[in-house]
């Protein structure tokens, strides 16, 4: 294009850069296209008015022959001006495919470097070099690889001794995560120990998950560098452990996703779903710990851990937590743990309903069901659990924080608190809350001077309610609607045969709390006393 006039270099500064976008045409030819979608906001447009589609096929009545001409590559045909070449300045990578290119593009830095005062460091100069070491990689025209310093420095890391140890061994290892197959796999043991509700327990599965890492990034591949000419598969997945997408309407899509989707626009690709449990999926560095943690050493079991926590975790009473597992409930759970949960909650059985939400948490642990690091108990174990949670005579916020430590199942802060308020010898020193007696009002001086005004339902009929505080005088009126307009027309008519009171008692209901009613009793010169309901 450049040879044919078509486009020119720009050599100069510009504040036009538009990304260019590679369109493929139905011949298998390519077309290059600007996308000048920021251009477009500030160009003034001239509107011609084009016949469309349709007024020109209605046009066609009594035709016989047609013809087609198409004009060959129609936007070169148009020139711009000089005040627009600006405007339309695009950028490109471009690549040396010769050894003579690159000598000359070699050539061509060193130039601006002394026309500029630039020093180049001939300790570090290579040049045309079949590999060399570059951020952390060696580039060779076999591909990419690790550098054998960031991987040694891997090797030779010593065993975390809290959280941020991990975080740091975890950081070295994620800048190298795309040399490791299934990486967010291999390391989802040691990243769960960087959640924030994470006990630091440094167990042999730890350990393993941790030399496992290691071995693989000291046998990495080396990854070949990008062909257009061979067939193209992206994988995308989800899951508890990996990688986590959320799709959005593309108006309002960031615009650094715009710039991804500009990207896709230029390859023809096909969409192939795959199972989950084929699919190799990525992840990356969890978020960072707050504190460190004391190390838990690793002779005692994870099981026994979430278990003692509770009670005394001996191997007999694991036992029994495994055989109550097996009762109908929790092997109904365990099954779809196993197998995968249906799609929709009316396809679960009854008896693991209760565990529909909290699907993506469980897992088996050894034969018991956990949720996350706590464990699930089976319901004929949960009486013995709940006393032995109970047996310092807690209360209620205390059993439950102890409880949620290590142990969960449906209902189990209800059933806490049931215990607890219904302990025999906890009820004598549990707070009373007492309530305090009403302060009575002095009997006024006069009748009709305060009056007291209330609602009941009878029969499902509404009945306001006046009672005159020095006669005991009652006047009772049928209601449709208790609104504050109905209220004031029906205090008027009250008040018209026995006068206005000086002072109105009444609760802070929706007809006296409004600025209707406080207008009326401002205007009728009326004091509102506002009481407790009760």
């Amino acid at each position: 294009m450049e040879q044919n006039g078509i486009i020119e270099k720009v050599t100069k500064p510009t504040d036009w850069v538009n990304p260019v976008v590679i369109v493929p045409k139905k011949n298998n030819s390519i077309r290059i296209c600007l996308d000048p979608r920021h251009l477009n906001k500030v160009i003034k447009r001239h509107h011609y008015q084009i016949p469309s589609q349709d007024q020109l096929l209605a046009k066609q009545k009594g035709s016989r022959v047609f013809s087609l001409l198409d004009a060959k590559n129609a936007f070169y045909h148009m020139q711009l001006d000089d005040q627009s070449l600006d405007l339309c300045t695009f950028i490109t990578p471009f690549g040396s495919e010769t050894l003579n290119d690159h000598y000359e593009k070699v050539k061509t830095v060193f130039e601006v470097a002394r026309k500029n005062g630039l020093n180049i460091n001939k300790d570090k100069l290579q040049i045309a070099v079949p590999e060399l070491q570059y951020l952390g990689h060696i580039v060779s025209s076999s591909g990419l690889s690790p550098d054998k310093k960031k991987v040694q420095a891997i090797a030779d890391f010593p065993a975390p001794t809290n959280k941020q140890e991990l975080m740091r061994f975890l950081g070295m290892a994620t800048y190298l995560m795309k040399f490791v197959p299934r990486f967010s796999q291999e390391t989802s043991t040691l990243r769960n120990l960087l959640k924030n509700d994470a006990s630091w327990i440094w167990d042999a599965q730890a350990e393993k998950s941790f030399d496992r890492v290691k071995q693989l990034l000291q046998s990495t591949p080396v990854l070949k560098f990008f062909d257009k000419d061979k067939p193209i598969v992206l994988s995308v997945d989800a899951s508890s452990f990996g990688l986590g997408l959320i799709h959005k309407p593309f108006e309002t899509i960031s615009p650094r996703l715009q710039r991804l989707l500009l990207r896709l626009q230029r390859y023809s690709f096909t969409q192939v779903h795959v199972p989950g449990k084929q699919l190799a999926v990525a992840d990356a560095l969890s978020r960072a710990p707050l504190t460190a943690n004391p190390v838990i050493t690793n002779d005692i079991d994870n099981t026994q851990l979430m278990v003692s926590v509770v009670v005394q975790a001996s191997q007999s009473k694991i036992a029994e937590l495994k055989q109550a597992t097996q009762n109908p409930e929790m092997k109904a759970v365990q099954q779809y743990i196993q197998e995968g949960w249906p799609k929709d909650r009316q396809s679960v059985s009854v008896l693991a309903k209760p565990y529909w939400n909290l699907q993506s948490e469980l897992h088996i642990e050894d034969g018991l069901i956990c949720r996350g690091q706590r464990l699930v108990i089976p319901r004929a174990c949960r009486k013995e659990i709940l006393q032995r949670i109970h047996v310092g005579h807690r209360g209620i916020v205390s059993c439950k924080n102890l409880a949620r430590q290590s142990l969960y199942w449906p209902g189990l802060s209800s059933e806490v608190e049931m215990m607890v308020t219904n302990c025999q010898i906890c009820q004598p020193h549990q707070k009373q809350n007492i309530k305090e007696q009403l302060l009575d009002r002095p009997i006024p001086d006069r009748p009709w001077q305060r009056v007291a005004i209330d609602f009941f339902h009878l029969s499902s009929v509404t009945y306001m309610l006046v009672i005159d505080y020095f006669s005991k005088y009652i006047e009772v009126q049928h209601f449709h609607n208790t609104t504050s307009q109905s209220v004031i027309n029906a205090l008027k008519i009250c008040f018209a045969r026995f006068g206005i009171p000086e002072e109105i008692v009444a609760d802070n209901g929706p007809p006296f709390d409004s600025s209707e009613f406080n207008k009326f009793c401002k205007d009728s010169d009326i004091f509102f006393y506002p009481s407790s309901p009760g």
